[in-house]
């Protein structure tokens, strides 16, 4: 019996598989009940929702999780799927990043999540064998050119941000 939901104020059914994803889901969702359960407007907009939804069908709710960021894009987001939809959201550019984000958070879906955080850090990810090239790269992509990018500024980001630090340097 599939899961009736609404989102911002649109009526929207997810397959039952949705509930082994989703710890909020798991633990609101009553199986055969035909109740639609509102989700939060200010967490979770239609727009974030249905790329939530299409990464887990895809994933056949089966998705792998991330675990380690590469300055690769082919490798970092395990397969060509997922790389090409998050790689479409900016980091620095807009709100859409921040919305897929909020709605993992509330919908607790661990591997959504982490495709998000490692979105983000896959914009600063420094390789440890080739750090000085790793910080060449950054410096071109903020066109830092003329300024230095130093071990201070990457403290400061660790300061800033350490849950996707730690979980992906």
């Amino acid at each position: 019996m599939p899961i009736k939901l609404k989102v911002q104020g649109q009526s929207i059914s997810v397959d039952e598989r949705f509930a082994q994803v989703s710890n909020f889901l798991k633990e609101v969702w009553q199986p055969n009940s035909d109740e639609e359960l509102p989700l939060s407007e200010t967490q979770v907009t239609l727009r974030a929702f249905e790329t939530l939804k299409n990464y887990y069908e895809f994933n056949n709710f089966k998705p792998e999780i991330i675990d380690a960021i590469s300055n690769d894009p082919n490798t970092c987001f395990l397969n060509e799927y997922n790389r090409e939809l998050i790689m479409k959201y900016s980091v620095f550019e807009g709100n859409e990043l921040k919305e897929l984000l909020q709605a993992a958070i509330y919908l607790q879906t661990i591997a959504f999540k982490k495709l998000c955080l490692a979105r983000i850090a896959f914009e600063f990810h420094i390789e440890k064998q080739e750090p000085n090239k790793s910080f060449n790269e950054l410096k071109k992509k903020f066109n830092m050119s003329n300024s230095a990018l130093t071990l201070g500024d990457v403290e400061r980001f660790k300061q800033e941000y350490p849950t996707i630090i730690n979980k992906y340097n």
